[in-house]
């Protein structure tokens, strides 16, 4: 918000709010999701507190960091070992990731199946995620699978208490023992009221449903973003930014509000004048052509002497445009300010006319009591 409100100010442009919120939602950066449970028979939902990414379990949760941020907790390091023993006529290769997962009849087969559907696919039935999965027959994958299984990763916590040495964790299942005991507990929190998400995790990170709410959220902003564009407008008032409706109802946010001057009750310098004469009758020409035009209303100077010309204008224009008799629209350039339409009411408007009600004493009124009609002027146009 800063940068954008120093942007404005900087360039002194008027932009329309709703291409500032798009300009907003065009980078995950740019934005926060927020979080929290639909009411007390809702599913829960978890919030993982390295980058605050949002998931339904706190199985997938757990999951995630030990396929995408072990780093953080653990170092590894490659060793060479002997080549898996045994006769293997084929290898599985998961169709959605192209991850070899290894022989059918190996014993890690299982696990591996498992542990990618949990880290990456858990949104899909485990059965459908299975019938993805392809056999693969050549030798050059069979021997790349050994090869990578010859390679022992051997894995030790980066911290550990005082005084003992590393322990080596050889198995995933120890690892995630070893996790779930020392970590789990204080990186895995129930969202039991409101829970705040970086843009960047919303998108990239986080169970599949939680990302596919993003997802449809961000799409119904960027069709209708008033909700946004409002928030924004309140924020840059807040700075000292003016916001205002032009060219059809057009909501644009400004360093200054639209002001017509008047040049016979103020009367102003010929050079401001001259500017304000010509963007009255060049409104839709092009930003470049029109500063081009600005400066060729001023006279050349002599030879020899330096062109002040362009400093000249632009001082001249940074007021008019400051005080808001020309608006520099970014999308359609500059525009004098023009006199606002008289407003055109009815010959009647404002208008009352009294009455006294005289009726005959049988009727039963008073016939001293005056009553009043007031008659409400036309809306103005």
């Amino acid at each position: 918000m800063d940068g954008l409100i120093r942007q404005i100010k900087t360039s002194a442009k008027a932009y329309p709010l709703f291409d500032v919120s798009l300009l907003v939602l065009d980078k995950p950066e740019r934005w926060i999701a927020q979080w929290s449970p639909a009411g007390n028979d809702a599913p829960g939902i978890f919030q993982l507190q390295t980058d605050g990414s949002i998931w339904t379990s706190e199985r997938e949760a757990l999951a995630h960091v030990l396929t995408h941020q072990l780093d953080r907790f653990y170092r590894q390091e490659r060793v060479a070992g002997e080549p898996p023993k045994g006769s293997f006529s084929c290898v599985a290769v998961c169709g959605l990731s192209g991850e070899i997962l290894g022989p059918p009849n190996h014993h890690d087969y299982q696990s591996r199946l498992q542990k990618l559907h949990a880290s990456r696919f858990a949104n899909m039935p485990m059965d459908a995620f299975k019938s993805r999965v392809r056999m693969e027959r050549g030798e050059e994958i069979i021997q790349k699978w050994k090869d990578d299984q010859s390679v022992k990763i051997q894995t030790y916590p980066l911290e550990c208490p005082e005084g003992t040495e590393p322990v080596l964790l050889e198995k995933p299942t120890d690892i995630e023992r070893h996790f779930r005991e020392n970590h789990a507990g204080s990186l895995v929190k129930p969202v039991e009221a409101l829970a705040i998400t970086p843009g960047i995790a919303a998108v990239r990170s986080g169970s599949p449903a939680a990302r596919e709410l993003v997802r449809r959220a961000h799409e119904e902003l960027r069709r209708f973003p008033l909700p946004l564009a409002h928030k924004l407008g309140k924020e840059m008032s807040a700075a000292g930014l003016q916001i205002f409706k032009a060219h059809d109802n057009i909501t644009y946010v400004s360093l200054a509000r639209p002001r017509y001057l008047d040049r016979e009750s103020s009367p102003v310098a010929d050079s401001l004048a001259a500017i304000l004469d010509y963007l009255e009758r060049h409104a839709s020409t092009p930003r470049p052509e029109q500063w081009k035009a600005l400066i060729d209303l001023r006279p050349a100077p002599s030879d020899g002497q330096p062109d002040t010309r362009h400093t000249a204008v632009a001082s001249d224009l940074s007021w008019l445009l400051h005080q808001g008799h020309v608006i520099d629209y970014a999308k359609r350039g500059l525009e004098a300010v023009q006199k606002p339409k008289p407003l055109r009411q009815s010959t009647d408007s404002g208008r009352r006319s009294r009455h006294r009600s005289e009726r005959s004493p049988e009727s039963g009124s008073h016939p001293d009591r005056e009553t009043q009609t007031e008659i409400p002027p036309h809306a103005p146009e």
